[in-house]
């Protein structure tokens, strides 16, 4: 089996050999045969080749590395991929079984807002300077509390028990929330609603502090998507004044809640439930 690459070669290099032939015959009919004309044709031939000879390894190494190697590469990327997404998936199952505050919807507004009657719950909740460091900050400090950071009341005194004896850790719940209107923002984590004031252990934070929140009326805009920056808060926030204008309601006060219901890192953002809520006019 003779290849198309050989074929050229040989080719090429005949016609050089046949156009070295009758120029040298010219030249002998003529007398006028320079000594030089061999070298110069025949290096003129091997260039040829080389040329040739690389073009065809480069065509090889195109070959090999769309391949086995293109193929091994693509299937590391759905290998990769498939992780990704698998772990994501599961990420966003468990965070969907997380127990939540108990509403009720009384009312679908223009723009996709609901009106929801919440019942009353307890949040741990810390105050810091500002959206970026409540969240992080915030986060931290809230998240230690529930894992552990706080003396369990139902631990009985003991000189012998250490911190870790005597703290306890509960449930992750959802959603993590966030208030704020002004300098200050409030993180909060919602407490189980098996817990009250009375039961919940004391945080060993300062910083922490335990609340009941009334039972109210929100007004809330739920959205998929990375968490949401000031710029769409605002924007949502404008959506669901609209959406109460439509209805003669008003919000009670200017704080701006913002719920996040799964993990901004694991959870693909498609999968991310956000959701941007005002407290309405009459509610506690």
């Amino acid at each position: 089996i003779v290849s198309k690459s050989s074929i050229s070669t040989t080719r090429t290099e005949s016609y050089y050999t046949c156009t070295a032939h009758r120029i040298q015959q010219i030249h002998r009919i003529q007398g006028t045969a320079p000594k030089y004309i061999n070298i110069n044709i025949n290096k003129q031939a091997n260039r040829q080749t080389t040329k040739t000879t690389m073009t065809v390894a480069m065509g090889s190494v195109e070959r090999i590395l769309s391949g086995w190697v293109g193929k091994a590469f693509a299937g590391l990327l759905a290998v990769l991929f498939s992780a990704r997404f698998g772990t994501g998936l599961y990420a966003w199952r468990v965070a969907e079984k997380l127990e939540k505050p108990k509403y009720k919807v009384l009312q679908q507004l223009p723009g996709g807002v609901e009106l929801r009657r919440y019942e009353p719950y307890i949040v741990a909740e810390t105050e810091a300077s500002g959206m970026k460091t409540a969240t992080k900050e915030g986060f931290r400090k809230c998240a230690g509390y529930i894992f552990g950071k706080n003396k369990s009341r139902s631990s009985p005194a003991s000189f012998f028990r250490t911190q870790e004896d005597s703290s306890e850790k509960m449930a992750m719940t959802a959603p993590v929330r966030t208030i704020g209107g002004g300098r200050k923002t409030t993180l909060s984590f919602v407490m189980g609603g098996d817990y009250t004031l009375k039961t919940l252990p004391i945080p060993s934070d300062r910083k922490v502090k335990l609340r009941k929140v009334a039972a109210h009326t929100l007004a809330v805009r739920s959205f998929a998507g990375p968490p949401p920056k000031e710029e769409r808060i605002n924007d949502e926030k404008q959506t669901i004044q609209n959406a109460l204008n439509t209805v003669d309601l008003k919000p009670s006060r200017d704080d701006t809640l913002v719920y996040g219901y799964h993990d901004p890192v694991v959870t693909p953002n498609f999968l991310r439930r956000n959701e941007v809520a005002m407290i309405v006019e009459g509610s506690p």
